[in-house]
């Protein structure tokens, strides 16, 4: 009987201030546009028809036709026959391209951050409406953990799309003709304090699926009447010992988010379509191990002090199948080794150019490439190895050769190169995976 009567004088303390705060605003605008000078008030009428008359306004589409062609440039896309979303937030390349463009109810990630918005989002993408193409990128904004945006949609991204192409900025999507069922093993619940770890349980599957319920105090919804509650963050633990720390959004983790393993790039989401998820929790620094949720001393007044967590095996069956008749896996395992390289982590970049030549034992490119790889990590006689397949399957390939004759003399040597140093293997290594990117790339559009 108290409270309701509080959040009212609340929220009209909060509106009248707003209200206030827009009046000043505007009378201050208005009293630096038509301050009285020479010409005043009446030069601002006569000024009035330009910005009306059909000059005006040509002169303004051909400024957005160069804007436009300035995004077209720099996020290059392939034609696309059929309805396109982009995600998470980029909206300007999708309207820049002149695409049929269908957007969810909340058309930036970043705004869906309470589980009705995430509800729209859902029941969008699995109506007849939902789009024919997705044009997907990973790039969370404010430090938040990055499968928070859009989280309840990437079980469905996995399962009602497939793999279209790769572009240089993101890769895309398409509406598979028979979508595939997912669902969720519930197999461990935990209670927590805010600031103290939990551990993640045992997992049947690759993909752990984590929903987390932090609950605010009635100070914590006061501030939420008036203003917003104090931000918080989530620390995650990997198996290699090592700790990162992002913001997270309540109303977000309380509908659930793939906690485990750690997506922080549109390749990591394509290899998830490709292995399920197995390539990347088979990586240390990748998998997720404990978890805690942070909150300062007085932030903490905001919100209870125990935390829910229920942790569930995320389940899509014939994952590794669903990959787009036009672009075998081998191709797509090329990409992504190409992707993993440009990122620096080279252990990522060769499992999946090793995971490509298993598919196509006969590409001469991914054989040379994951060669490099493996003279940039110092492995001699495996790169000896592929220079004599790759010589079988084209004689006069230099870098083959090269590169064979380079393993010959490191091994001979016991390991020490005379007359090639590390610095120069990564120079050749960085010019032929990026013409080779750039050919796939051309060749995709």
């Amino acid at each position: 009987r108290v409270v309701r009567p509080l959040k009212v004088a609340a929220v009209c303390a909060a509106l009248l201030g707003l209200v206030g705060t827009a009046m000043v605003g505007a009378t201050q605008y208005q009293a630096e546009l038509f301050r009285p000078r020479l010409g005043g008030i009446p030069t601002a009428l006569r000024t009035m028809p330009r910005f009306l008359g059909k000059d005006y306004r040509h002169d303004l589409e051909a400024r957005l036709e160069q804007r436009y062609q300035l995004v077209r440039d720099q996020f290059p896309l392939p034609k696309l026959d059929g309805s396109v979303d982009i995600f998470p937030w980029n909206t300007t390349i999708v309207v820049a391209h002149g695409l049929d463009y269908r957007p969810r109810p909340a058309f930036q990630s970043y705004t869906a951050y309470t589980p009705e918005l995430l509800d729209l989002n859902r029941n969008f993408m699995t109506s007849t409406q939902a789009p024919d193409y997705i044009v997907f990128d990973v790039a969370p904004i404010d430090g938040r953990f990055p499968s928070l945006d859009d989280s309840v949609l990437w079980p469905i991204l996995l399962t009602h799309y497939e793999l279209y192409t790769n572009t240089d900025h993101a890769i895309i999507l398409k509406k598979a003709r028979l979508p595939l069922d997912y669902s969720f093993l519930q197999n461990a619940q935990a209670e927590a304090e805010i600031n103290q770890w939990v551990f993640l349980p045992d997992s049947v599957t690759d993909l752990t699926w984590t929903r987390i319920t932090i609950e605010k105090t009635f100070f914590g919804r006061l501030l939420s009447t008036l203003f917003q509650p104090p931000l918080i963050t989530m620390s995650v633990r990997f198996d290699d010992d090592t700790e990162s720390e992002y913001r997270i959004v309540p109303g977000i983790a309380r509908s659930g988010f793939l906690l485990s393993p750690f997506i922080n790039s549109r390749a990591d989401f394509a290899t998830l379509f490709l292995d399920g998820g197995t390539l990347l929790a088979q990586n240390k620094d990748m998998r997720v191990k404990a978890v805690r949720i942070n909150a300062g001393r007085m932030d903490r007044l905001a919100y209870r002090q125990v935390v829910q967590f229920v942790f569930s095996d995320l389940l899509v069956p014939s994952l590794k199948d669903r990959v787009h008749e036009a672009d075998t896996s081998a191709w797509w395992w090329q990409e992504m080794g190409l992707e993993y390289y440009h990122r620096g982590h080279l252990g990522m970049a060769l499992t999946s150019l090793n995971r490509s030549m298993q598919a196509d034992d006969s590409n001469t490119d991914v054989i040379v490439q994951a060669m490099l790889l493996q003279a940039l990590l110092g492995q001699w006689s495996d790169v000896q190895r592929l220079s004599a397949k790759a010589l079988r399957l084209e004689k006069d390939n230099w870098s083959a050769i090269f590169f064979g004759q380079l393993a010959s003399q490191v091994l001979q040597s016991s390991g020490r190169t005379f007359f090639y140093e590390p610095e120069g293997i990564k120079a050749v290594a960085d010019g032929l995976l990026r013409n080779t990117h750039r050919h796939h790339s051309e060749s995709a559009e």
